[in-house]
């Protein structure tokens, strides 16, 4: 053997290597001590740890076979064919050391930990730390300490093991005596590389590893490292590609150095290197597809299955080259091969459907699907792509029980009983599908997700009051959701509540204002002061209703806004103003909306014309509603009721002399039975009418019982209770009176007809100064109705209030001279 110095220096010098600054400069000393030993590096390391890495045990390693090396060096260290001399125990210290790697490697921390209590009995303590040969069976001991806290995840405690070598070594060794030398052991600094990778500090392990590969060039899994940590941690593609070359440079062998190459050159698009570099049938099919060569990938991947026909990814990526050539017959039978060959049938049988569905088999589709649930219950894509291709194919009762199924698996997951919830209301069964919604909530408290669907059930249902519940509930669990608070907002909307509803309304406002959303299942802004604003309206607070689409159209000019918008405004200052001029532009508006919008807001533009009195506009498009001749059509009754309110108002204003007609009553007495079955908010609308008909032919008992049927059907309508305060006021009964008005205020406090109906009474009652403040606040709420100043100036004169009644006179006045 050839006499350097760098022989004599290991323990020392890998000591120096980590701790310090030296952990960094290490490497730099490594290439220079490298470069004076190229002598002995064209025919491998002669440093004697180098050299007890033996040619099997090498090869082993560069071909990432670290099982086998496992055992084969096991099996080395067992026959016990070492020196008795110090020499033997050096060489074997090495061996095990190795042995320890690969252990680490392979996750074996049992065996690292034992091979660790054999390697301690014979270490030498470092008191008995005296030559050379002293201080590498020390050092390599302490590797395989090293190493084993490694495999039981204890970085901090491997890094300090390594630390300590070499301030106990220096310390005990006698002066002039030679120093082991790191630079010289691939072992050594591959195991100080091994504590940096496995401590996430790629750099370091990256320096390390190239020491490793300097001290013994024939090491070209140092290389594959080097290559591996640029790839994948520091996404270093072209020092990935240089380590990876040299790594197959001295082991061609090296597979898995190749495979990373290739990746590395697909990265870079140059499919022609990668291709030069694989001459693995399936490996070159995987490329050819990447370029979108099928042929080329097909004729491979059959060179693949002619060679191993027993492998199931074969036959799956063939079969996704039929796919992608619209061969979808000889796609799905490679698939079943795949399926009767993998270890992995639940995935296979997954790709089977899917194929099955894109050839227009759903019923071979929703087979396979189940079939692939039944091996893994847990499947969640087959799970998913099943349940939703049961729902497209409307198969809900299978759908249910797919639920179940899974439900019997999976017991805890809400999802599941939401999904089973949402399937049973489908199937009508309304009671079973509640108790899935409130299973999930119970299942996930803190997920608002199934009371948003309880909600939606109810809201579904037209049960706005349980529907209001379950979003409150929602909101308890995610107090700022704005899409909650709309809803919540909707739903008193529907049930007539509305101070409830403007105030879910304006949080949510308030709430997007102070954290804007992206995320498009999040209400906009728009669609939120829409809301508002249609809320304003039927609360007949039509001033308000007018600023909010005023604010709607001014701020959103640029970004939203419609003519439906327009329309909503002109309707709401239509009827806070009472202008001839709006009733027009209103109606040029309509005209400018498609055929099916103009259809869908007919009805409700009717109403805006009735409540302002203007029977022209409302006979015009009354004539318009085909839903007007057809008792078979939903919107019949609603017309019906529009027709008869607009005779009514032809009359009054003396266009037309109508008198109730037997033949009306009739209808309308057929359609109260009709709605009294099917819609109670409906049927409550037509009993108002039929009470009102009665009171204009003053037969009030008549009125209050269709009055108070109303009340009974829908305890919200407080036009029925104004009706029966009209009933009971003709009847004399003044205090009965009162409470149907009270509580029609109670339920809408911003209705002026209400007001003025209770001034009336009071009238009539005898109580003139309280008729005045009621007469008061009817102008108060509705400042631009003409009527409610009309009974204000009779009420002042009645209660001889002369002043007054003077200047109402003159606001009347100014009033009639606006209007036309």
């Amino acid at each position: 053997m050839v006499h350097r110095k760098s022989d004599c220096n290991l323990a020392i010098s890998l000591a120096l290597m980590i701790a310090g600054n030296a952990i960094v400069t290490m490497p730099a000393e490594a290439k220079a001590k490298g470069a004076k030993n190229d002598a002995t590096v064209n025919g491998g390391s002669q440093s004697l740890g180098n050299a007890a890495l033996d040619k099997t045990s090498l090869d082993l390693i560069n071909l990432g076979k670290w099982k086998e090396l496992a055992v084969h060096l096991k099996e080395r260290l067992a026959k016990g064919k070492f020196g008795k001399d110090m020499r033997g125990r050096v060489e074997r210290s090495y061996v095990e050391a190795w042995l320890a790697f690969a252990y680490m490697y392979n996750a074996q921390k049992n065996e690292c930990v034992a091979l660790l209590a054999q390697v301690e009995q014979r270490r030498p303590a470092i008191a008995d730390v005296k030559t050379y040969e002293d201080a590498i069976l020390y050092a390599n001991g302490k590797a395989v300490e090293a190493l084993a806290d490694i495999s039981l995840n204890k970085t901090d405690i491997a890094e300090a093991i390594v630390r300590s070598i070499p301030g106990d070594i220096k310390n005990q060794l006698p002066a002039g005596v030679r120093q082991p030398d790191p630079a010289d052991e691939a072992l050594y600094n591959f195991v100080v590389a091994a504590v940096y990778g496995k401590k996430g500090q790629p750099r370091k392990a990256i320096d390390y590893s190239l020491a490793a590969y300097k001290a013994d060039p024939r090491f070209a899994w140092a290389m594959r490292t080097v290559g591996y940590l640029r790839l994948r941690w520091l996404k270093d593609s072209t020092g990935a590609e240089s380590a990876l070359t040299q790594a197959l440079t001295v082991e061609p062998r090296l597979t898995e150095a190749r495979d990373m190459l290739v990746d590395v050159k697909l990265l870079r698009n140059d499919f022609d290197g990668a291709i030069a570099l694989s001459p693995e049938p399936f490996k070159l099919a995987s490329i050819y597809m990447q370029q979108w060569r099928l042929n080329e990938a097909r004729a491979q991947l059959d060179k693949a299955i002619a060679l191993d026909g027993n492998q199931a990814k074969y036959y799956r990526s063939r079969a996704t080259v039929y796919k992608l050539q619209q061969n979808l017959p000889a796609a799905i039978a490679d698939q079943m091969r795949a399926v009767d060959l993998s270890q992995d049938k639940a995935f296979e049988l997954t790709e089977l459907a899917n194929l099955n569905l894109m050839a227009g088999h759903p019923d071979k589709a929703i087979d396979n699907f189940k079939a692939a649930l039944a091996i893994k219950p847990n499947n969640a894509p087959a799970r998913e792509k099943l349940f939703n291709l049961l729902f497209e194919e409307k198969r809900f009762d299978d759908l249910a029980v797919e639920y179940r199924a899974q439900i019997a698996a999976n017991p805890n997951i809400a999802e599941l009983h939401m999904g089973l919830g949402a399937i049973l209301m489908q199937l009508n069964q309304d009671k079973d599908a509640i108790a899935e919604f409130e299973t999930a909530a119970a299942l996930s408290p803190m997920d608002p997700q199934p009371s948003r669907q309880l909600g939606a059930f109810y809201l579904s249902r037209k049960n706005y009051a349980m529907a209001a519940k379950a979003y409150t509930a929602a909101l308890n669990v995610m107090p700022t959701s704005v899409k909650d608070l709309v809803a919540l907002g909707y739903c008193y909307a529907q049930n007539d509540d509305y101070s409830n509803a403007e105030a879910a309304f304006v949080t949510a406002l308030a709430l997007q204002q102070l954290a804007p959303s992206n995320n498009p299942d999040e209400p906009s802004r728009l669609d939120i002061m829409r809301s508002l604003g249609y809320l304003l309206y039927d609360e007949g607070r039509y001033a308000d209703s007018t600023t909010q689409f005023q604010n709607l159209v001014t701020v959103f000019k640029d970004s939203g806004i419609t003519d439906e918008d327009y329309l909503h405004l002109l309707k709401a200052r239509l009827l806070r103003d009472l202008a001839e001029r709006d009733a027009q532009m209103l109606m040029d508006t309509y005209n400018r909306l498609s055929d099916d919008r103009r259809e869908a807001l007919r009805y409700s533009l009717i109403e805006t014309y009735l409540e302002a009195e203007k029977p022209e506009f409302a006979a015009r498009l009354l004539a318009q509603a085909a839903d007007d001749a057809d008792p078979k059509d939903p919107m019949y009754p609603l017309y019906f009721l529009s027709r008869l309110k607009l005779q009514r108002l032809e009359n009054k204003l003396e266009i037309a002399k109508h008198e109730a007609q037997a033949a009306d009553d009739a209808v309308l007495d057929n359609l109260i039975a009709t709605a009294g079955k099917q819609d109670q908010i409906l049927a409550s609308r037509l009993y108002v009418e039929r009470a009102r008909r009665s009171l204009e032919a003053d037969r009030p008992d008549e009125a209050r019982t269709a009055a108070e049927a109303a009340i009974k059907s829908y305890d919200k309508n407080f036009v029925a209770h104004l009706i029966a305060a009209q009933a009971e006021a003709r009847s004399k009964d003044y205090q009965k009176a009162q409470k149907h008005v009270e509580a029609a205020l109670a339920i809408n406090p911003h209705f002026a007809q209400a007001y003025l109906i209770q001034g009336e009474i009071y009238l009539e009652a005898g109580k003139k100064s309280e008729a005045v403040e009621a007469f008061k606040k009817a102008c108060e709420v509705y400042p631009a109705s003409i009527e409610a100043h009309q009974s204000l100036l009779g009420a002042f004169k009645s209660a001889g209030m002369l002043k007054e009644a003077q200047l109402e006179q003159e606001q009347i006045a100014r009033m009639k001279a606006r209007k036309t």
